[in-house]
């Protein structure tokens, strides 16, 4: 058994012990979200990616020193980008942004067709959107917290 999952019965248990006070709240609610987060890091797998990340980057060591032309180099790269973990959705939206704010001409991933206002248009959406998910995310239990201590004390 893992010590947040003990932890977290453990203060299961004390709450039902007290009555009245939110400190067993309040304790049962942050040794669920360790719990969580446990959880949730154990599933990343950081081991395995690592070691793909690390593929990938010998891969495209040789390509950078490969004495073949451009266009020949674009193709081997554009070949081998499926096999590996790319980038998440929000470092290609950081770059979006980076070069848009400094004026540079954007390019669709092929790097053939200037980038549509269709395209900056889902980039601010998915952008606002993202930072209202998380705010959400990080406003929620601080206000079940204040809450809870608000209406013990």
């Amino acid at each position: 058994m893992s010590c947040s999952y003990r932890l977290h019965l453990l203060r299961s248990w004390s709450l039902r012990q007290t009555r009245g006070g939110s400190g067993g709240i309040v304790t049962t609610f942050l040794s669920t979200a360790i719990l969580a987060a446990s959880i949730f890091l154990y599933g990343q797998r950081f081991e395995l990616r690592a070691v793909g990340f690390r593929e990938c980057y010998l891969k495209l060591r040789d390509l950078y020193d490969s004495p073949e032309l451009q266009d020949v180099v674009v193709k081997r790269y554009n070949e081998m980008l499926p096999a590996y973990e790319n980038h998440s959705q929000c470092d290609y939206d950081k770059v979006f942004f980076d070069s848009w704010f400094a004026n540079k001409t954007i390019y669709d991933p092929n790097g053939s067709n200037v980038v549509s206002k269709r395209t900056i248009g889902l980039h601010i959406i998915r952008t606002i959107g993202r930072i209202i998910f998380f705010g959400i995310l990080l406003i929620i239990p601080v206000a079940i917290v204040i809450s809870t201590i608000s209406r013990a004390g």
